[in-house]
């Protein structure tokens, strides 16, 4: 009877933890266990060890733009079994940098320097019997509908369904402006984000100046007084849904597909053009902002080349990326990054319909930490949402509302 107990004990405690994706933006590609153990570090005591190869899932082959390699960045997995387990994983093609868990798949928290002791490894030991790992803190489908739901009660706000996607989801798009205001000539600001699914924290700094937007500061009135924000929060419902790294699930990156026949561009490209279309047939927008997160770390707008748009057009591009500078800390000139405007991008459709009328800029939070500085601040809530306060002080000061 003993011996029977002993067998029954060692079977529990080499029992192997599982991994699984079904959940809102959960993503996995191949688990290899690479080995298990027992660490005894006294005489007396014990611990098991188990070490995994954790592959991400990469994108599918885009059908539309054959060059273009597919990626692999975002995972988001659920372990059971982990409990008092020392557990170490190994996630290649990723730049990941101390990524986040959680125990109930609601409140994140970064991985501690001293966890992240190898490139693309982790170790911990877990405390509890399930665990989710997330390349950052997931933005799901689920919290983007619950904010809309909040932000609809709000009386500056109106959220239209602009359209479909291909899976038939939603994309919903806020106007957001004081109705009641008699302010002449208001300025007119198109926002858009979630274009590339993995990056969570555009999502999070969008959330922050939304809801800035809606509260009561003296900037807030102002720009609503002042301003008439047309917001498409999440332009990817299903890559966000399915836990895709930069693309759509058939493969198509949306971000390079502006300047494609409608029979080669995905629906939700030809529902921002509809909807743009719609919008400007008055007059253009003032200012255009393409939210996005990147993995090198640092804050950044891509401010295109004069030789690629004009003299005039780099120089407001200049000035709107120096003024958001002036507002935090996060952000220095440095880190600014210049490229060359091309029609296969947003902005660059948007040039060549409006030219010198609408700046039309990309901007890209970290992930990780900001200034290029791992022993400085990194990437959080707290900050996003401090960043999305600059970028309203900086549209402020750009349509100079003094």
């Amino acid at each position: 009877m003993t011996s029977l107990f002993v067998v029954a004990m060692a079977a529990v405690a080499f029992a192997s933890p599982e991994f699984d994706t079904d959940f809102d933006t959960g993503s996995v590609g191949r688990v290899t266990e690479l080995d298990s153990t027992w660490y005894h570090p006294t005489p007396n005591d014990s611990i098991e060890v188990r070490a995994y190869l954790i592959r991400p899932r990469w994108d599918p082959r885009n059908p539309v733009d054959t060059t273009l390699l597919p990626s692999c960045r975002w995972f988001h997995f659920r372990m059971t079994g982990v409990r008092d387990k020392w557990i170490f994983m190994t996630i290649p093609y990723t730049e990941v940098r101390r990524p986040f868990y959680s125990y109930d798949g609601e409140n994140y928290v970064r991985f501690d320097a001293t966890d992240g002791i190898y490139p693309q490894g982790l170790q911990k030991i877990f405390t509890r019997d399930t665990v989710y790992i997330a390349y950052h803190e997931p933005y799901t489908h689920a919290r983007h509908a619950a904010k809309l739901h909040e932000w609809d009660a709000s009386p500056h706000v109106h959220v239209d369904t602009i359209g479909y996607s291909d899976n038939d989801r939603p994309v919903a798009m806020l106007t957001l402006t004081d109705t009641a205001s008699t302010w002449k000539e208001k300025r007119r600001v198109w926002i858009h984000s979630r274009v590339h699914t993995s990056e969570a924290p555009a999502a999070w700094h969008l959330e922050s100046l939304v809801d800035e937007l809606l509260g009561e500061t003296s900037l807030a009135r102002r720009l609503r007084q002042r301003v008439e924000f047309y917001i498409v929060p999440q332009t990817n419902p299903d890559g966000v849904e399915g836990g895709y790294s930069r693309s759509t699930p058939t493969g198509v990156n949306m971000e390079v597909n502006w300047d494609h026949p409608d029979s080669l561009t995905v629906p939700e490209v030809r529902i921002l053009k509809r909807t743009l279309d719609s919008l400007t047939s008055t007059g253009p927008f003032d200012v255009a902002l393409n939210m996005h997160s990147q993995s090198t770390p640092f804050v950044t707008y891509w401010v295109h080349s004069a030789r690629s748009t004009s003299v005039a057009m780099h120089r407001r591009k200049l000035q709107l990326s120096a003024l958001t500078m002036t507002h935090t800390p996060y952000y220095r000139r440095i880190d600014q990054r210049t490229s060359t405007l091309a029609p296969r991008y947003f902005e660059g459709w948007m040039w060549d319909k409006f030219g010198e009328a609408t700046v039309a800029v990309t901007f890209e939070t970290p992930y990780s930490y900001y200034r290029n500085d791992p022993e400085g601040t990194w990437v959080s809530r707290a900050t996003l949402k401090k960043l999305a306060h600059a970028n309203l002080l900086a549209l402020n000061d750009f349509f100079q509302f003094f």
